[in-house]
């Protein structure tokens, strides 16, 4: 329900803020499962850090953000990435969204 909020609110230029607490146990959930979005196969490669929420998963180049963008990052979606900072984002965004430098955002 989070992340399909956003997915509707975020294209509308509305925002809808989502309590750290929820996003949470949102990006735990995801992280913790394969199917459908296999969130430590895909992004396990980076250190991923909640700065709202002291959420924090994986190894490697920081990415980090809001947990609510993590949670989106996490489902799979690439709108995160406008949210998100730190040394790992340049490659997170070309390894799991396959953004070279001259994509658009």
């Amino acid at each position: 329900m989070l992340t399909h909020t956003q997915d509707i609110s975020q294209p509308l230029g509305r925002e809808i803020e989502i309590p750290p607490a929820a996003a949470r146990v949102g990006a735990e959930r995801a992280w913790s499962m394969g199917w459908p979005f296999h969130a430590r196969k895909r992004v396990g490669g980076f250190r991923l850090v909640g700065t709202d929420s002291g959420w924090t998963a994986g190894a490697g180049p920081v990415v980090e953000g809001p947990t609510s963008a993590m949670l989106q990052l996490l489902t799979g979606r690439e709108v995160a990435l406008e949210r998100l900072s730190g040394d790992g984002v340049a490659a997170l965004a070309r390894t799991v969204f396959g953004r070279t430098e001259n994509s658009p955002s």
